[in-house]
């Protein structure tokens, strides 16, 4: 365990440093403003009734989430404009190596990206890799606010002097290189990590936190503007000793922590940070007879805003899937033994209204689209995901689009994510073609933007002294590339001004 986590564990009076979990009843409770008449107060242009979210369809749900954190609404994209996806800016020598080891850590061949997503409040993009380092990129304001603003996470962070963060975005000295301003160094091999659902970093602070897990070592809460970990939650085995988990999730209100074991879903309450859980076996033994999801649980999906009231869905390296009710314990509500043909599920996601499930395996060339309340196989979107390797799924917030990372998504030695029309099941334009596999993709919670991590595990072979072979692979060397794209993507009848109109008051 490293020292950085072994001080952390020791301290874990962390009551004013953990966000105050908000709940379904908490927002249930606060009656929306009413008119002096004492009639219901008239819906404003944009704004959509909640108060029923069984009516409320995608795109509405997608509306309701930004309203409950007061952001921008989210604009519907258009890949197929004739302007396409751009690239604004791109990270590459961070993760390839530099002088600065606080910021790229020791120089690791093969230093794949393994994960990127965008915070809640859409002003960071959280990245994992092979050097075990946690980055956290500012996204740069022109993109994201119409109007100035002098709130930055950089600057917010500045006046502690034991932070990670790194004075820096986007280096103009160095072409569009863009670079992280915290880099949270983990003990071990990075196995998941997540942002705290209602983050809101311009109107609270504290909200500004994720958390992570790595093997042998507890998950960590990790404040996003200083880089320290904030608390610990640690779990134990039947031999009593420390547990690492294997996927992470929060509710959807940020209340409780779900992590995957073998086996066995465990459950952190978010303020009572240590070693108290809640056990939730999804199988009592390897061979028992009574059914139930085997292997370690990789991947843990809630809907966003908890469309599907009170419903996650876990995935296991075993290759099933499962819902269940995470108010309560019990079995599976519905169960599929093998969508896959028994290949481990890496990634699962669920639509903003709740009714479909899509999920990715390794080794298995197709993306699912479950219908949630029956069960059944929907459709099914190739993607070339040829290895272990885990590659990522994502939704648009206006719930038209999928993208998917892909090996070889389009001429021969190029890679590419893939991007799907979900009201037609066709592929569109996509963000062009890169240099490396496409290991996971991200679209921003408002801003036309996606982030796309890139880079695969290479293995050189040994030839003999044959200067053909020794060309082949220096050409393959020279195609190999590990780094963050941020794309930017036409709106879909965007008007200016629209996007984050009010963020800079």
């Amino acid at each position: 365990m490293s020292a950085r986590a072994m001080e952390s564990d020791e301290t874990n009076d962390a009551t004013l440093m953990i966000p105050n979990p908000v709940t379904a009843n908490d927002i249930a409770e606060e009656p929306p403003p009413a008119s002096p008449a004492g009639e219901p107060r008239p819906l404003e242009d944009g704004e959509v009734d909640v108060s029923s979210p069984a009516q409320v369809d995608a795109g509405a749900a997608a509306t309701a989430m930004a309203a409950l954190w007061h952001l921008p609404i989210p604009h519907g994209l258009n890949f197929e404009a004739s302007s396409g996806t751009a690239v604004v800016c791109e990270s590459i020598q961070t993760f390839e190596g530099s002088s600065n080891s606080k910021t790229t850590g020791p120089r690791i061949f093969n230093n794949v990206v393994k994960a990127v997503r965008f915070s809640p409040d859409g002003t960071c993009l959280l990245t994992s890799s092979e050097d075990h380092i946690l980055r956290v990129f500012e996204v740069p304001h022109h993109l994201v606010y119409d109007t100035p603003t002098s709130f930055s996470v950089t600057a917010a962070a500045a006046a502690d002097p034991d932070s990670n963060r790194i004075n820096s975005t986007v280096n103009a000295s160095n072409g569009n290189e863009w670079q992280p301003c915290l880099a949270c160094p983990e003990g071990e091999t990075v196995y998941d990590q997540t942002w705290y659902p209602l983050m809101n970093a311009r109107a609270d602070p504290l909200t500004a936190c994720f958390i992570s897990s790595s093997r042998d070592h507890p998950i960590h809460l990790w404040d996003a503007f200083t880089g320290q970990i904030r608390a610990s939650y640690r779990a134990y085995d039947h031999m009593d000793e420390l547990a690492s988990a294997h996927s992470l999730a929060f509710s959807p209100f940020g209340d409780k922590i779900f992590a995957g074991f073998e086996r066995m879903v465990r459950v952190f309450d978010t303020a009572t940070p240590g070693k108290d859980f809640d056990e939730r076996p999804t199988r009592p033994t390897k061979r028992s007879r009574c059914g139930g999801q085997n292997g370690i649980i990789s991947t843990i999906c809630f809907s966003p805003q908890d469309a599907a009231t009170g419903m996650y869905v876990a995935g296991s390296f075993a290759g099933s899937m499962a819902l269940y009710d995470y108010r309560m314990k019990g079995d599976a509500l519905l169960s599929w033994p093998s969508p896959h043909n028994g290949q481990g599920i890496t990634t699962l996601r669920l639509s903003y209204d709740g009714r479909l499930l899509f999920s990715g395996a390794r080794k298995n060339d197709c993306v699912h689209c479950w219908d949630l309340r029956k069960g059944s196989l929907l459709s099914s979107f190739w993607r070339d995901a040829s290895s272990n390797q885990r590659l990522g799924i994502d939704l648009d917030p206006a719930g038209r689009y999928m993208a998917t990372g892909c090996r070889k998504g389009g001429e021969e030695g190029k890679r590419g994510a893939l991007v799907y029309d979900l009201s037609t099941g066709q592929e569109v334009g996509g963000l062009g073609l890169m240099e490396d596999t496409v290991s996971d993709v991200s679209f921003h919670p408002y801003a036309g933007l996606v982030a796309a991590g890139m880079g695969e595990r290479h293995f050189d072979v040994e030839h003999e002294d044959n200067e053909e072979d020794e060309m082949v692979v220096e050409k393959q060397k020279a195609r190999r590339r590990s780094g963050v794209r941020l794309f930017q993507v036409p709106l879909a009848g965007a008007q200016k001004g629209e996007v984050g109109e009010g963020e800079g008051e």
